[in-house]
């Protein structure tokens, strides 16, 4: 066996001239994706029954992700999924149907995370964004002809 190592050893060196004993190879891995997620309200003020729409961006290593799924979360918890387009866009829509002051934001499960429930918040999250819903606009009237209209209607029903 000796034998042939050392007429191995014997053609390479003619071949290549002097030969080391040791070859090295490094491997690097590839780096990792930085995955990037945008929002935006086209309103931070509502009164109930008024729709919010959110907009954002989902990105990989700054390029538009292609059909990825993103989910919109009102105060952590999440409320609809939508699909971004093909430039990694997406819009969807939210009914303020409640009062109150709420947080906005949007995740996904980037390629390559667990995807179990438990587990939804490893891929990306956007920065929140406060909206606010009220009761309802001004009142009808001013206070003047109200406190008349008050009056008379009591008027009425004492009768």
């Amino acid at each position: 066996m000796s034998e042939l190592i050392a007429l191995l050893r014997g053609r390479l060196q003619e071949f290549f001239g002097a030969v080391s004993g040791n070859i090295g190879v490094t491997v690097a891995p590839p780096a990792a994706a930085t995955y990037t997620l945008s929002i935006a309200a086209n309103k931070t003020s509502v009164v109930i029954g008024e729709v919010v729409t959110f907009s954002g961006v989902y990105k990989k290593d700054g390029v538009g992700v292609v059909y990825g799924e993103v989910t919109l979360n009102k105060n952590a918890s999440p409320i609809a999924d939508v699909t971004t387009d093909a430039a990694g866009n997406y819009s969807v829509d939210w009914y303020a149907n409640v009062a109150g002051s709420f947080t906005f934001n949007t995740s996904t499960v980037d390629p390559g995370a667990a995807t179990t429930t438990s587990m939804r918040w490893r891929g990306s999250v956007s920065p929140t964004v406060g909206v606010t819903v009220s009761e309802g606009g001004e009142e009808p009237w001013p206070k003047p002809i109200r406190t008349f209209l008050s009056s008379l209607i009591e008027r009425f029903r004492g009768a």
